[in-house]
């Protein structure tokens, strides 16, 4: 397994077009990905589990996810979305649309596909946040924040099921809460007394 070094304090995304390239080897990134492939179809594995995710899928991966792909049907193209660890624990702890990336059961399937209606929305979000990184005007990673959760709203708003935490318990937040002062305290010395006395 090789250690993509790409990680950035804010959210980003690009466009991606394969351009000659068939196969992308596992690897793995320190911050979470969403993949919406608009043009094409890919095979993608994520650890043990793969998927086949034409046109219209949304997927997700988590940071540390080992994955790799290979392009089935070209041309192929996607909006890649990176999102730092940081930005997710700054959303409301609440928050089913965090579901999708944390307290996700292990059956937790990665693709949501959409039909061409609801692709058409989801793209339109992605290419606005395109958009913003590129003119990169005034309050344009507040924007960019913005236009992720609108993003993830739209995508909820679609398929509500998808997301596991839709009808999180109390339990769920108590494990989210230890994910983020892990997060925050990483570089500390943590101990499972002070990962209890979070709640």
């Amino acid at each position: 397994m090789t250690e993509n070094d790409y990680q950035t304090d804010r959210i980003d995304i690009y466009f991606s077009e394969n351009a000659g390239v068939d196969f992308i080897p596992a690897h793995y990134h320190r911050d979470y990905q969403i993949l919406f492939v608009v043009r094409g179809t890919i095979e993608i594995t994520i650890e043990e589990r793969t998927y086949t995710a034409p046109a219209g899928s949304v997927i997700f991966i988590t940071n540390l996810e080992r994955h790799r792909l290979r392009i089935l049907e070209s041309p192929y193209h996607c909006y890649v979305i990176s999102i730092p660890q940081n930005h997710l624990f700054m959303m409301p702890e609440e928050c089913p649309l965090l579901s999708v990336f944390l307290q996700r059961p292990g059956h937790f399937y990665h693709v949501l596909s959409l039909d061409g209606n609801q692709s058409e929305q989801v793209r339109r979000h992605a290419q606005r946040m395109l958009d913003e990184k590129t003119e990169q005007k005034p309050f344009w990673e507040t924007d960019m924040s913005c236009l992720l959760t609108e993003f993830l709203i739209c995508l909820y708003r679609f398929d509500p099921d998808y997301f596991p935490g839709s009808g999180s318990a109390s339990a769920a937040n108590i494990v989210f809460s230890v994910q983020k002062y892990i997060s925050r305290n990483y570089k500390s010395s943590i101990s499972l007394t002070d990962a209890a006395a979070v709640n």
